[in-house]
């Protein structure tokens, strides 16, 4: 059976290896951009993909999330996106981080996982 399939997802060391995955795949295009490869940056890769998520990433703060993400992404979760700039959707997503606590992360900066895993 495959990693990630259906039947295993709620396998914590299957989690662990995707995640681990995810972060071992954005990590040095987040450090390509300058930024940090914190738990932040690392969410905003993981949540619009690779391409899409480094995109937002060299987006201004200041710039209409309309000109960063397309409507469907823009709809498929407009508590984070809907009518905001780039600056503010980073607020809601750090928001949605911080209310998961950092135990619940398994991004870089985020606990125990992320010592595992050498970052």
């Amino acid at each position: 059976m495959r990693p990630g399939s259906s039947k295993n997802l709620n396998d914590m060391n299957v989690q662990e290896e995707l995640a681990s995955d995810f972060i071992n795949m954005n990590t040095p295009t987040i450090k390509e951009l300058s930024k940090s490869s914190g738990s932040l940056n690392q969410y905003i890769m993981y949540n619009l993909g690779h391409g899409t998520g480094k995109k937002f990433l060299k987006a201004r703060d200041d710039e209409d999330i309309t000109k960063v993400l397309s409507p469907k992404i823009i709809k498929s979760n407009p508590k984070l996106y809907k009518y905001k700039t780039v600056g503010e959707a980073k607020k809601a997503m750090q928001g949605f981080l911080d209310s998961r606590g950092s135990e619940n992360q398994f991004y870089p900066d985020a606990g125990d996982f992320a010592n595992r895993s050498g970052f």
